[in-house]
């Protein structure tokens, strides 16, 4: 009786070994794909798994019978296996989620301040050299404060400076696009 015993004890460990296996490797073919850059939802692969793995909760259930264990207490410790990493993977998904909005966002961003950069040289150019402050804003189609920080960072980067004209007007100047004497 004890080596029968012993017996039914390997094979439930093997079941939830291979029930664990399955979850890892289920869980391991979506995040591939998904380092492929597929862009999968998160839920899809946790309602798939589900799909599969409740039908798989039931089969240990009646594995455990036939080993003479606990149905019930089986199932329950299945369904424990899975739900462990379906919330691990829920949270991995809204976590890549806010990820890619945040990226999305900065590249928006990182394109916006690129025009806004093309529209200030543009009008440099055409004013020879000179750029106020509201000028920068009406052609970039920023607010003043906007505009006022663009144009700050340019000149902090070398790549205009700043003069009083005797009016009292600050003018930045490319000398790119200076006219020469």
């Amino acid at each position: 009786m004890e080596k029968n015993e012993k017996d039914s004890n390997t094979k439930t460990r093997l079941t939830r070994i291979v029930l664990g296996a399955f979850t890892a490797l289920f869980y391991g073919i979506f995040f591939f794909m998904d380092s492929l850059h597929l862009n999968i939802d998160a839920g899809i692969p946790l309602f798939a798994m589900w799909g599969i793995y409740i039908p798989a909760v039931v089969l240990t259930g009646f594995r455990a019978k036939q080993l003479g264990r606990s149905a019930g207490g089986w199932a329950v410790g299945s369904f424990f296996t899975g739900l462990i990493p379906s919330i691990v993977l829920l949270f991995l998904g809204k976590k890549k989620t806010v990820l890619i909005a945040e990226t999305i966002q900065k590249q928006v961003k990182e394109a916006d301040s690129r025009k806004v950069e093309r529209a200030i040289l543009a009008f440099a150019k055409e004013n020879k050299g000179y750029v106020s402050v509201s000028n920068a804003a009406l052609e970039a189609g920023i607010t003043m404060e906007e505009a006022q920080k663009v144009m700050d960072e340019l000149v902090k980067k070398g790549f205009a400076q700043l003069e009083v004209k005797s009016s009292g007007i600050l003018m930045y100047v490319f000398q790119d696009f200076l006219e020469d004497d």
